[in-house]
This record gives C-alpha cells, structure tokens and sequence, in this order.
C-alpha cells in the first residue's frame, strides 16, 4: 500500500510537471484537413528526437494528426483557427476561453496574416496582440510567448508584411518582463513566397521546415535549457545562442560590453536594432543578442 501510494504520488507530480504548450494562429497554425499546420508536427519530432518530449505537452482546441503530416506521429493538440484575425480574436475575447479550457505556460503564436488581408492597420494589429498578451498574462502571470514575425504569402503588398514585422519587436521590448518574457522568432526573414509555399499563403514542405528551424531554439531556451546550439535545416548555417532569443538565419557574434550598469538596458531590454535610440549594453548578468535587423534583446 505504501509502494501504491508512493507511486502514484510520483505520478501525479509528473503530470502536474509537464510544460503545456499552445501553438496559436490562424490556418498557418492549423486545426483542418486542409491546412494542418505542419510545422508542428516537424517541431514536435525534432524535440522528441532530442528526448524532450516526455515533460511536454501541446494543448488546445483543435487536433491534427499524422495522417495529415508526413506521416509523423505527434502531439497535434493546438489553438489554430482558420481565417481568423488577431483583430478579431482580441475584440471578441475568444482567447480567454480557448485558455480557460486549455491553460498554457508557454505560447507559440503567429497571427496577422488574415488581417493584412482584411487590409487592418498595422497599429490596430500591434494593439490586438497586447489585448491578447494581457488576457494570456491575467490567466497565467508567468506566460512566455513565443511570437512570430509572421511568414510573407504572394497576397498582399509586402510593404504590409515588412509593417507589422518591424513593429513587433518594439511591442516585444516594450511589454517582456522577467516574469513573463516575449521572445520574438524571425520567420519572415529567409522564407520564399514562391519556393516555400504550396498555395501562396500556407507552407509546403520545405516552409514547414524552415518555421519548426526557427522556432526550435526559441523554446529550447524557453524552456530553460540554457545555450542551445542548432544547425539550420534550410539555410545550412550554424546557430549558437544563449538564453532566449535565437532566430537568426545566419551566423552572428555576440560582443559583451563593460558598461556601468546604470547606463545599460535591464535583462529582457532592448539592446540594439534599426532605429533603436536607447542604450546599446546590457547591465552586469546578461549580454545583448542579435535575433534580427529591428531586434536585439538582453538575455
């Protein structure tokens, strides 16, 4: 009985200990036949080839399966909407109960696709997405969200897409904390709108592949791993980082400055990108990383 009650004492804890994960978005996510999102499934296998899977768990409303993705098996639970808008998510509060059923520690979000579609402007994209954080962070204090600079498509003008991308890592600067850190995943940059799309919005093969590169590093380290270091599948460059950020598609130096501390950004700051005006060192404890050209984080 003691053994009984030992056992399932150890069982309980793993199960309340699994990290629970929601892919978020819209068809490029996925949840349907016809656009499965598979990406996730290429994420999943790389994180289950790495032994990582056994403490994780992706959640949501909607369900794919290996029948839809190359045939691998995963974990298809996920939270995407097809046609959906981030505009229309936010305003309407349907994430409050997709979280209320399916709460999350970590989220993978690519949304604003369908709204620059829809012609929506990219400030009121920019204000949906921090409706949407403060409903993750009311429902979860300690959420990190892992958000795409979304993926380009042969619809729409790209001057549209570069809009929204090149304000997401202001917005992310401005509202991560340590509690709840934002990590921003370039996938806009290095992804081909002809080659690596099968119907000129959602992603083939090789586009699915290029999304799981990109955002594998991102949660390693929001995991809690530390330093990862990855090799990318498309790009055949290496990718060594430290901490959170690490969404490049090339290989970049990391130079650590010796700067009082009261002059420099505070760990989770930004440190540097186009544009940038403040403080370009980071304070005693972390160091300034490049993710990409708007972009640069203390980690």
């Amino acid at each position: 009985m003691k053994l009984f009650s030992l056992l399932s004492s150890s069982l309980a804890l793993t199960a309340v200990s699994a990290v629970r994960v929601m892919p978020f978005g819209d068809s490029i996510t996925g949840s349907t036949t016809q656009f499965p999102g598979c990406w996730r499934a290429l994420l999943w296998q790389r994180l289950q080839q790495e032994g990582r899977t056994a403490n994780l768990d992706f959640v949501g409303s909607g369900r794919t399966d290996a029948s839809q993705c190359y045939g691998i098996q995963y974990d298809g639970d996920n939270e995407g909407h097809a046609g959906f808008r981030a505009t229309d998510i936010a305003n309407n509060n349907q994430l409050v109960g997709w979280l209320n059923t399916n709460p999350a520690d970590i989220i993978l979000m690519h949304l604003g696709t369908n709204d620059i579609f829809g012609n929506i402007a990219t400030t009121n994209i920019i204000q949906s997405f921090t409706k949407l954080l403060t409903q993750m962070r009311a429902k979860n204090p300690n959420t990190k969200l892992i958000i795409s600079q979304i993926i380009p498509a042969a619809v729409g003008t790209t001057s549209a897409y570069t809009s929204l991308n090149s304000q997401i890592p202001q917005w992310a600067a401005q509202y991560s904390t340590a509690q709840s850190p934002i990590i921003v995943v370039d996938n806009y940059t290095g992804f081909n709108a002809q080659s690596d799309l099968k119907d000129g919005v959602h992603p083939n093969r090789s586009g699915d592949q290029k999304i799981a590169d990109k955002i594998y590093p991102a949660l390693i380290a929001a995991l809690g791993s530390g330093s990862v270091t990855t090799s990318a599948g498309t790009g055949g460059t290496t990718r060594t980082s430290t901490g959170i950020m690490t969404t490049t598609v090339r290989t970049t130096t990391t130079t650590t400055r010796t700067v009082a501390p009261s002059n420099c950004a505070a760990k989770w700051g930004q440190c540097g990108g186009q544009g940038w005006t403040g403080p370009t060192c980071c304070q005693s404890g972390s160091t300034c990383k490049f993710s990409n050209n708007w972009y640069s984080q203390c980690l």
